[in-house]
Formats: structure tokens, C-alpha cells, sequence
């Protein structure tokens, strides 16, 4: 998936998304951008809300998938429960799939999406389709983002890479956290979706073990956000694998993601 050539962004730039400048120097970059309003303040805000609103329905989006899969398998509770209604408040849990998220997002630039959904998986009609169910999540986001990764490069077609558009750098931003949030929920640790998908491979006292550990995946993501050096290291893997796969040039994506983060007051 890493290949060495065009999709190989430069060192300067991962870095300078770690440590993205803020206050005046923030403001002039967001300043410049073409169409902004009339203060730095007000395209923060914009940025703000896009970002925020994009990360919601891809929450919801998320869910859906795992919701769907569900019923394909054999668990039709899914739509009693309302989750296949595409009603946020049926499958968006307050703390679990809007507040966590959102502070861990809005703490340290970490894209993941907080299980919610109830899948009764006993009623699921084998193991693959217990697998199938959990890989769906991570899969949405994955679609959702080569969907949004499209649409930035058409939107930044003949742009003047100087004086990018709000649009532009929303767009960006939500391309990065669609990729982050697939990657990241694709670990194979407790309770995140990659665990998920391997859990009914696994013996029966490996599973309870894992059960036991709910916590772990959840402890791993938020030091990923309380240590420097391996948040950077997350951010230059998925920068690798985003530029490769999108064919974007890594040094106009590292800025607009770099102005994108500058909005919302990450870093």
C-alpha cells in the first residue's frame, strides 16, 4: 500500500502537520483563503461546522453499515430497533458516538467512530457473517472516504494553490479522518472493529480475555493523541496511504490539511 514515488509526501510537510502554527500565523494562512469571509474568526467557523457536520453523518453512515450487514445476517432486531430508519437519535449514542468521538477528534486530530449499535449476534447465521458485520464500519468510512477524496480533486482543479477554497480544506480534512478513522478501527484490539472481526475466530477463553480488556483500544487511541511523536507517526502512515491511493499531490494535501486542523484549533 506505501510506494515509494510522487504518493511519498515530503518529511518538512508531516512534520509541520504535528506542529501546525496557530494564533496570527494560523489566521493569516486561513485569511487567504479564496472566498473567505471577512475575518479569520468567521472561516474558522466554517471550517468548524463543515468539518463537524461531515464527521457526524459519517458516524451515522458508520453505524448504518454495521446495522445493515446485521440484517443481511440473520439479525432483523436491527430494524426494530430502528437503526435501519436513518433517524440519528435510533443509532447515534449521545457519549458514545458523538461526544467521545468529537473530543478525541476536537483533542488531537484522532478520527473514530464510537460503536453504538446494539447487533445480536447470536442471531447472526455464522461467523462470517459476524466478521462481515464488524469489518463494515471501517469499510463505509473507507468508500466514504475515495468518494470525498474525488470530489476534493475536483473541486481543486485549476485552484491557485495559494488561496484555497473553505470547501477545499473541509474537504481535505474529511478525506484524512475517513482514512484515519478506517485504519484505526481495523486494530485488533478490544473493543474497536478489528477485534470485533476476529473475535469469533478466536477460542472461547480468548474472547472472554478480550472482553475482560474492553478498555485497551479505547487507552492506545487516546495516548495516540497525548503523545506527540505517535500521533505523528500515525499521521505520516496515513498521509502515506492517502496520497498513493488518491494520487494527490502529498504537498498540496499537507497544506490544505495543515489549514483544515489550523480551523479547528488543532495543534
Amino acid at each position: 500500500m506505501i510506494a515509494a514515488g510522487r504518493g511519498i509526501p515530503p518529511p518538512a510537510n508531516l512534520h509541520r502537520l504535528g506542529n501546525a502554527p496557530r494564533g496570527a500565523s494560523a489566521a493569516r494562512r486561513i485569511a487567504r483563503m479564496e472566498g473567505a469571509p471577512t475575518s479569520p474568526e468567521n472561516a474558522r467557523l466554517l471550517i468548524l461546522a463543515g468539518v463537524a457536520l461531515g464527521w457526524l453523518v459519517s458516524l451515522m453512515v458508520h453505524e448504518w453499515a454495521h446495522s445493515i450487514v446485521a440484517f443481511h445476517g440473520g439479525d432483523r432486531g436491527v430494524e426494530e430497533r430502528g437503526y435501519l430508519s436513518w433517524n440519528p437519535l435510533k443509532f447515534l449514542h449521545p457519549v458514545w458516538s458523538v461526544v467521545f468521538p468529537m473530543v478525541v477528534l476536537f483533542l488531537g486530530g484522532i478520527a473514530l467512530p464510537g460503536a453504538a449499535v446494539y447487533i445480536d449476534r447470536e442471531a447472526l447465521r455464522s461467523r462470517a457473517w459476524d466478521s462481515s458485520v464488524s469489518l463494515a464500519g471501517p469499510l463505509s468510512n473507507l468508500l466514504l472516504g475515495l468518494a470525498l477524496g474525488v470530489a476534493f480533486r475536483f473541486v481543486i482543479r485549476g485552484m491557485d494553490p495559494d488561496h484555497p477554497s473553505i470547501a477545499a480544506v473541509v474537504l481535505c480534512t474529511l478525506v484524512f479522518l475517513q482514512f484515519m478513522a478506517c485504519i484505526l478501527n481495523l486494530i485488533p484490539l478490544p473493543p474497536l472493529d478489528g477485534w470485533q472481526a476476529i473475535r469469533p475466530w478466536l477460542p472461547h477463553e480468548t474472547q472472554a480475555a478480550g472482553d475482560r480488556l474492553s478498555i485497551l483500544g479505547i487507552v492506545v487511541i487516546l495516548s495516540s493523541c497525548s503523545i506527540p511523536a505517535l500521533r505523528r507517526a500515525i499521521f505520516a502512515f496515513i498521509m502515506f496511504f492517502v496520497v498513493d491511493v488518491l494520487g494527490i499531490d502529498p504537498r498540496l494535501f499537507s497544506d490544505y490539511l495543515s489549514a483544515g486542523f489550523n480551523g479547528l484549533g488543532i495543534f
